[in-house]
């Protein structure tokens, strides 16, 4: 009977500790997440560290994983998909986006997600077929949003070089003033 008492108590100790390690691991990636934020918007230094904030990024998109049914879980996502746009790898930006479109299409981030996910195609991929694309499905889903303006005008604007627009605009002044 002792022995039997001695494994059950081991059992349900063994049990807690695993618990406890999976409580633990969560508040680590929560404190470690509010450690970074810390260390990179900090005011004082003028420079961005790359490397914590790749690592935030990838802390972000775990806290997300983690919690996927909370609702601030897009807005993790968001911010890792920002960091890493910031950071000038799009491609995974462009993953992350589509996380937040396909997992939470209802969220206040998806539009956010949608407009940034044809930005970046616009402005860093320079892939003016899926920007177009993107920008033509965010003015149909989103036509009252702070962006749709924005998205109408890189919409007109596509591909065109600095140059080009410069000469447009140049054309348009002297037009108004005809």
């Amino acid at each position: 009977m002792k022995n039997y008492v001695l494994i059950l108590i081991l059992a349900l100790i063994a049990a807690s500790c695993g618990q406890n390690k999976e409580n633990q691991e969560a508040k680590t990636t929560e404190e470690s997440i509010q450690e970074l934020e810390k260390a990179l918007f900090d005011t004082e230094s003028l420079t961005l560290d790359r490397k914590k904030a790749n690592e935030l990024s990838y802390l972000y998109e775990k806290w997300a994983h983690e919690n996927a049914q909370h609702a601030e879980a897009p807005a993790h996502l968001l911010k890792a998909a920002d960091l890493s746009m910031n950071l000038n790898n799009p491609r995974r930006s462009i993953g992350i986006y589509d996380q937040i479109l396909k997992n939470y299409p209802d969220s206040k981030q998806a539009s956010s997600a949608l407009f940034l996910m044809a930005f970046v195609y616009d402005d860093q991929l320079k892939d003016y077929v899926n920007a177009g694309k993107y920008y033509t499905e965010f003015l149909a889903k989103y036509p009252e949003s702070p962006f749709a303006n924005d998205a109408a005008a890189s919409l007109k604007n596509l591909g065109k070089t600095p140059e080009e627009l410069v000469k447009e605009f140049e054309l348009n002044q002297s037009n108004q003033s005809e």
